[in-house]
């Protein structure tokens, strides 16, 4: 039996580990600023092809029959939901960065304009984000918790995560229409509410009547995997996602008619609950139904097949998840899917994720080691160097070091080769 008996906002079990010594390189704990060029691939300098030296020089690290890339919240399930309790898969072979147009793009211009508009996103999610500590909140410390329970002058989550995708895949939405569609869902459960007594079931059932039954929101079992689960702007207008995702739009709602709601990071499926101390309710977006307790350990029974015990506290505790721990597993969630997709385009779209969980959770050295590999994998070998370099200065013993000094060795092989050949 599984017995989970953290704070909501921490993952445990030695199986549940949030960060796993996967077998490669790791984030800089606190790396240079990245230029705005290297951002986007598109602005940066993408190498599209290797000479038969070169490839030969890094054919022990090219070689490598896979390896893993970091999963920061253990995704989930059974059922379908994530792939989580092992780490998933990347393949060390080089891509070619050519011939990869934007989604929606008419050409180089439109290309150009994508990455500009990315770029802005990416300094307005930072800004955003800066408002919230970096740390996780200590006890009875409600700062940096999501604007949906805690500091009321804190980061926007929503925003943020609106934010992430226009920095992302979808440079062209208006964050603003997002913001607003939420708006309208509260303005539609206040009418629901009328005059009447706002206790928190009440409200809880009047969100659901408004979301799931008039409005058709809904967790997407038929294509869990789809990227567009995790990005906001796609949820509200699809009607569809994620556990977590899910749970953002409800608390959104929830915060705007009174209620303020915390998240509460369950091992395998994020779920929600009013932000009142000793209240064993919660509230599960993916199903858009009420729950307690003991219909949480079924519903992550059914997640790990075989039972599962949650503390009490963790359901009735005070904590709630802060805004950058949501932020940071939302993002996971899609780096993973790319990871495993493969492609430059998917390289390409994991690197804007990679570097925006890098500004999200700063001092994690497997963001970094990550970035490392995504950027050698775009044949972006001084980049990938530099961000090898790193993450060995911070781990030069841990489990993947030799794996990623190798790997290094191929890029430091491949760059001394071109300067050569300029000479």
């Amino acid at each position: 039996m599984l017995n989970y008996r953290a704070h909501p906002y921490t993952t445990t079990s030695s199986s549940l580990r949030s960060t796993p010594t996967p077998n490669f390189s790791s984030l800089t704990l606190r790396p240079p600023e990245p230029s705005r060029a290297s951002l986007c691939p598109s602005l940066g300098s993408v190498s599209t092809t290797t000479t038969s030296t070169a490839a030969s020089a890094t054919s022990s690290s090219s070689s490598f029959p896979s390896t893993s890339l970091s999963h920061s919240q253990s995704p989930i399930s059974r059922k379908g939901r994530w792939l989580a309790k092992k780490q998933l898969p990347i393949e060390l072979t080089t891509i070619t960065a050519s011939s990869t147009p934007e989604k929606g793009g008419s050409g180089p211009l439109s290309s150009i304009d994508h990455d500009i508009k990315r770029l802005q996103a990416f300094d307005a999610y930072v800004a955003e984000l800066s408002k919230d500590p970096v740390e996780d909140p200590g006890p009875g410390d409600t700062r940096g918790l999501a604007t949906v329970g805690g500091d009321p002058g804190g980061a926007s989550l929503l925003r943020c995560a609106t934010l992430a995708a226009q920095a992302t895949k979808y440079p062209d939405i208006d964050v603003n229409a997002v913001m607003e569609a939420v708006d309208k869902l509260a303005e539609e459960v206040r009418e629901v509410l009328g005059d009447g007594e706002r206790y928190p079931m009440r409200v809880m059932k009047a969100i659901i009547t408004v979301m799931y039954e008039r409005h058709g929101y809904h967790g997407n079992m038929v294509d869990f995997y789809d990227d567009d689960n995790s990005y906001m702007n796609q949820v509200v207008a699809r009607k569809t996602g994620l556990p977590i995702t899910l749970s953002i739009v409800f608390m959104e709602v929830a915060h705007r008619v009174g209620l303020p709601m915390v998240g509460v990071n369950l091992p395998g499926h994020f779920m929600i609950r009013p932000f009142i101390e000793d209240m064993e309710v919660l509230v599960d977006a993916f199903s858009g139904e009420i729950t307690f307790r003991n219909d949480a350990e079924d519903k992550l029974a059914d997640v790990f097949g075989g039972p599962v015990r949650l503390d009490p506290a963790v359901v009735r505790s005070s904590k709630g998840v802060s805004t950058r721990r949501i932020l940071q597993r939302m993002l996971n969630n899609i780096k993973q899917l790319y990871v495993i997709a493969g492609g430059p385009q998917q390289a390409a779209a994991a690197l804007r994720i990679i570097r925006l969980m890098r500004v999200t959770k700063p001092d994690y050295p497997p963001d970094l080691r990550d970035e490392g590999l995504v950027l050698y994998a775009l044949q972006r070998y001084e980049e990938a160097a530099q961000a090898l370099t790193q993450y060995l200065e911070i781990e030069p013993s841990g489990d993947d070091a030799m794996r990623c000094f190798t790997l290094l060795e191929g890029c430091r092989a491949i760059i001394k080769q071109k300067q050569s050949k300029k000479q």
